[in-house]
């Protein structure tokens, strides 16, 4: 490689760094997604925390999961040997490792039923358990395994299972326990108060470890914390925003919707279809509304059982319609029944069917590519409207245009992605569908065929296509819409179906996501539902005293008050940065393809997704620089521009190509591109750190710069200062062995991991907000010492390669620059002044957040030397009522090793202080600048 292209490689390299440590915010915004508003908010609330416990309460759609892998890249990169189990329902189990290969730059290991318990094999950091594999015996995720937990969709979980969660997030087999837990659910069930507790006892374990202890429950603590810190507040000891997030319930919990945010999602268009029943249909019309309203309403009911559901199913598939029909349901009605039955063998009849096919005319009359997803009651409804779909209109079966997805019974994993990623036209969904699955690369309408009576399940149904889009962030910041969903909703005319169609819409179920509702709530809205089928609504009061509850529950998240002080950017300038990083990344894979370094080829996969094609050099040349992580036969698979991931798989099929081949996204956290950079970083300490005595030739094109300078000479230099790159991280390893040392002795290594992953949290905290920074300086110098600045669009010319190196007999010997080491001398200073400025005006903003973190860790360690405190009592207690004076020794035992283990978290949390205070008073002198140097005479070219 030539010092002209590797000082520019460099330069880029130094960019690199600096923006995983400024606008991408350690590393986060390296994943391959557009980052909105709302996702930055909650990562930051997060990452800025004492610690990483939290649950993510987002609306359906509002992209939990890149937050999730958005924190996962940071703490990644913080410490590479972190492990991490992700509990999934099994249905989108594969989606989740799809998601984490293409945006996270994680090839993720997943687990199955013949997965040897125990030993833990393969060498990926992060493993994908399904959540029916939870259990306590053997332990599965053991916290001895994993260093960090996510959980998504927990409700879906047992009780029983969640608890047990809930106690390995506090403490697991041999004291360990999971330094960071994220939970992640739109409907956390938090009305429960069974469940509130499992979910507490995940990410706030101290204070639901003090309501344990004390047999109190954790609103009672709450409220007892509260007037501490009003007492703390009163004596000035606290402030009172600090003291809010002390001891708000709700503090952990990130809850981010559409109505604050009101572009991010797509418009929803409702369309109702009512459908004209004929003789044998309402001869079952009449049936139904004959035995709903006999019905008793006076008791809470589940409208998935009878007599709501043989109801329901009178207009689903024939078979599903006359094993209804014979149910004990409908027996009390004698001859009417049999009539019923009677009529409807002899006439089946079918008019939603006919108006089905309608709507999917009128839709491809506007769109003869448009595809829709059909949702029906059952499998057999599923596989009937396939069959009569595939008569109506023979093109779809003949080209195997209509996919199917069933039950969970039913369909697997790789149907499910095979449907959703499939050239059909039409998708047909058994409406009992797990939670998480993207729809919306498939289709943007929605027909329910049989109206799902479950409010929750319509919720959830059209929160599959009601999802952020690709690129909608910048047609938000375009004032542009980002596209819109049109649900169909179909139903037979004053069918029980029809009545609870008017009930959903008075209480506004289909026009935007529901909130969180409580266990309560849901019962009361299953009896509205109930009552609506039933014809029993009466004036709707119900109905109307529920709508004003539906905005209840989880808040809308707020500001932390440290949030305040971390750097911020508006939401045009961040897709500014987003792009520009982009293409820095391509510009050094281009460089280094130009010097030999690497092979890059453009190429295009089987599905036309531009990619690059990255290889070393041909076979017999030692290439300069060795990745790692390279595949060195085939070279990998690069993807560069996240506008272009608009339905990512995890494998790329190129032309040709037998089998598909796993593409990386080439940004921060992928190991590929940080092996690189690093690289490269650590070349320009040594190739060009020094300032250079004899410049280097380059032609120029034609150009501002060229006409202006050809013949001179131009001194460049390049500065990262990097805000705590030198904190002592030493300090770590050591601590760790004096702790662990510690542990072994007296039992105490549940402190030991707390302070670890505390002074880890204490550093996050001081890199967000002192970002990184990079200084560039070019002077020009004349022949006879003079010096000028240098055009700033000629220097981006330049600095971008666009020069030519003079080399072999177009390189003559050039002449010493003598002024070269004054010039450089007197960017450094400049560049030292700078950085020694802004820093100290940073530190002086982010005192006063310092004193509230240290209030607030002051706040969580009285709450944990609290349970200490009652477990103490509780233990002595036992010790004064035993009667065997082995068991005295053991509980008095067990009494000091709790006094102890208080006094330890009393002493790492002040240790904590202690370190990060003198952490932000020497900043400045942890930040040692990375500095490169170039030198080179211009030469306007031949």
């Amino acid at each position: 490689m030539d010092d002209y292209t590797g000082f520019l490689v460099s330069t880029l390299a130094l960019r690199r760094v600096r923006d995983a440590l400024s606008w991408e915010r350690l590393g986060a915004l390296g994943v391959a997604a557009d980052p909105y508003e709302h996702q930055i908010q909650n990562v930051l609330t997060v990452l800025d925390a004492p610690d990483i416990r939290h649950l993510i309460a987002d609306e359906v759609g509002l992209g939990k999961t890149v937050q999730a892998l958005m924190v996962l890249n940071v703490l990644k990169r913080e410490d590479p040997s972190l492990r991490v189990a992700i509990v999934a329902p099994r249905r989108i189990s594969y989606q989740w490792q799809v998601e984490l290969s293409v945006r996270g730059h994680i090839s993720a290991e997943m687990w199955t039923e013949d997965t040897e318990l125990e030993i833990i094999g393969g060498g990926g950091y992060v493993h994908i358990i399904k959540s029916d594999l939870v259990r306590s015996t053997p332990v599965v995720p053991d916290p001895a395994n994993y260093d960090m937990l996510i959980v998504d969709e927990p409700h879906i979980l047992s009780l029983e299972q969640a608890r047990f969660l809930s106690g390995l997030c506090r403490s697991g087999r041999n004291g360990s326990r999971f330094r960071h837990v994220l939970l992640l659910t739109a409907t956390p069930r938090l009305g429960s108060p069974d469940w509130a507790r499992a979910v507490f006892g995940m990410i706030e374990t101290d204070r639901a470890n003090l309501a344990n202890q004390s047999g109190q429950n954790l609103d009672d603590v709450l409220k007892e914390l509260g007037r501490d810190c009003y007492e703390m507040v009163s004596s000035n000891k606290l402030s009172a925003e600090a003291a809010m997030w002390a001891v708000t319930k709700n503090r952990r919990i990130l809850r981010q919707t559409r109505a604050a945010w009101p572009e991010t999602a797509p418009k929803r268009r409702i369309k109702t279809i009512l459908s004209k029943p004929n003789d044998a249909e309402m001869a079952r019309v009449d049936l139904a509304n004959k035995r709903l309203g006999r019905e008793n309403l006076s008791r809470n009911l589940q409208v998935d059982g009878a007599p709501w559901q043989p109801a329901r199913q009178l207009f689903w598939a024939r078979e599903t319609m006359l094993r209804a029909l014979r149910h004990d349901t409908f027996s009390v009605l004698g001859n009417d029944t049999r009539e019923c039955v009677d009529a409807s063998v002899a006439d089946y009849g079918d008019t939603l069917f006919e108006d089905l096919c309608d709507t999917l005319l009128s839709i491809w009359e506007r769109d003869a590519d448009r595809r829709a997803i059909i949702v029906a009651g059952d499998t057999p409804t599923v596989d009937s409207l396939k069959t009569r779909l595939s008569r109506m209109f023979p093109e779809l079966e003949e080209d195997d245009l209509i996919a199917t997805m069933r039950g969970g019974q039913h369909t697997s994993m790789v149907d499910v992605v095979g449907a959703v990623h499939s050239g059909a036209r039409i998708l047909i969904l058994e409406e009992v569908v797990e939670a998480g699955l993207n729809l919306h690369h498939f289709a943007d309408d929605l027909i329910f065929y049989n109206l799902p009576w479950s409010i929750a399940r319509v919720d959830q149904l059209i929160g599959r296509l009601d999802r952020l889009r690709p690129g909608g962030f910048k047609r938000t910041l375009d004032g542009k819409s980002i596209g819109d969903i049109t649900i169909w909703r179909m139903v037979v005319e004053q069918s029980p179906d029809h009545r609870v169609l008017q009930a959903m819409d008075r209480l506004g179920v289909f026009d935007a996501p529901l909130p969180y509702l409580d266990d309560e709530t849901i019962s009361r809205l299953e009896n509205a539902v109930a009552r609506a089928a039933g014809g029993l609504s009466g004036n709707h009061e119900d109905e109307l005293a529920l709508l004003e509850e539906l905005s209840s529950g989880v808040e809308q998240s707020k500001q932390l008050l440290s949030m305040k002080a971390l750097p911020q950017a508006a939401p045009e300038a961040m897709l500014d940065f987003v792009r520009a990083g982009e293409r820095d990344a391509v510009a050094v894979i281009n460089l280094l393809s130009n010097c030999g370094a690497f092979r890059v080829h453009p190429l295009s996969s089987a599905d036309n997704e531009k990619v690059r094609l990255l290889k070393y050099p041909p076979f017999g040349t030692e290439p300069p620089i060795v990745l790692g992580d390279m595949d060195e036969r085939n070279g990998e698979i690069l993807r560069t521009t996240r506008s272009r991931l608009n339905d990512p798989k995890k494998d790329v099929m190129l032309k040709g190509d037998q089998v598909g081949r796993r593409a990386r996204f080439f940004s921060t956290g992928d190991a590929l591109h940080d092996d690189l950079i690093g690289q490269l970083r650590s070349d320009a300490q040594t190739r060009f750190a020094t300032p250079p005595q004899h410049p280097i030739g380059v032609e120029l094109p034609e150009g501002a710069l060229r006409d202006s300078c050809a013949g001179c000479t131009v001194a460049i230099s390049v500065a990262a200062f990097l805000p705590g790159s030198d904190l002592p991280d030493p300090r770590l390893r050591e601590l760790e062995d004096d702790l662990w040392e510690h542990g072994r002795v007296d039992g105490l290594r549940r402190i030991d991991e707390w302070l670890l992953a505390g002074l880890e949290a204490d550093r996050r905290w001081l890199r967000l907000r002192f970002d990184a920074s990079l200084y560039v300086e070019a002077t020009l110098i004349e022949d006879d010492g003079e010096t000028r600045d240098v055009d700033r669009d000629g220097l981006r010319d330049l600095l971008s390669g666009k020069g030519t190196p003079r080399t072999g007999s177009r390189s003559p010997r050039l002449p010493k620059c003598e002024r070269a080491t004054e010039v450089f001398s007197e960017h450094f200073r400049k560049f030292h002044k700078s950085e020694k400025d802004r820093l100290a005006e940073k530190r002086a903003g982010v005192i006063k957040d310092f004193q509230a973190r240290s209030a607030i860790l002051a706040a969580d360690t009285e709450v944990f030397v609290k349970g200490s405190a009652v477990t103490a009592e509780r233990l002595t207690q036992r010790k004064s009522a035993a009667q065997n004076s082995d068991l005295q020794q053991m509980l008095e035992g067990q009494v000091a090793a709790e006094k102890r283990r208080a006094e330890a978290r009393q002493q790492a949390a002040d240790m904590r202080t202690k370190l990060l205070s003198q952490d932000l008073v020497n900043m400045f002198d942890h930040s040692a600048p990375i500095l490169s140097h170039g030198l080179f005479r211009l030469f306007a070219a031949d």
